[in-house]
Formats: C-alpha cells, sequence, structure tokens
C-alpha cells in the first residue's frame, strides 16, 4: 500500500493480510530516498528496506514513477530486489 497516501494507508486496518507499504516517508516498509531524474533516460533512487539499500535506476520517467517501481518491488514478496530477509 503507498504509505504516503493516508487513505490508502489507512486500508491496512482493514485487513488481516499481511500488508507491505512503500513510499518516499519514514515509516514506509519500502522507502525511496534520494530521488533523482534523468529526463528522457528515466529516474534513479536508493531503495531502503529492513535496514538494507540498494541503488535503483530504472528508465520509466517522471518522479511519479518512483512508487511504481516501489510496487513492483513490493510484489517481489520476499526478496525485495535482491535483498534478503
Amino acid at each position: 500500500l503507498n504509505y504516503d497516501d493516508l487513505l490508502v494507508r489507512a486500508m491496512r486496518q482493514r485487513t488481516r493480510a499481511r500488508v507491505l507499504t512503500y513510499g518516499a516517508e519514514a515509516g514506509a516498509d519500502l522507502r525511496a530516498t534520494a530521488v533523482r531524474t534523468y529526463g528522457l533516460d528515466g529516474l534513479g533512487f536508493t531503495l531502503q528496506w529492513e535496514g538494507q539499500q540498494r541503488q535503483v535506476r530504472t528508465p520509466l520517467i517522471g518522479r511519479h514513477n518512483v512508487y511504481t517501481a516501489l510496487a513492483a518491488s513490493a510484489t517481489e514478496g520476499q526478496n525485495v530486489s535482491g535483498m534478503n530477509r
């Protein structure tokens, strides 16, 4: 769930399922920091998860696509973007 959206964040309380949150704000399970845009060459950011960090670069254009990349990383389940639990 998108942690940066308060309405979406509140959905966490509506399920007993395991929920991962993502966003740029402190408190998100998967967090993007140091977002960099490269114009038509995409964007990059530092992915933080459970005390680990990894540099991510994607050809997706626009800062809003940081959320797309974070959501995709969250769907990887036990192994978020190559980081071990």
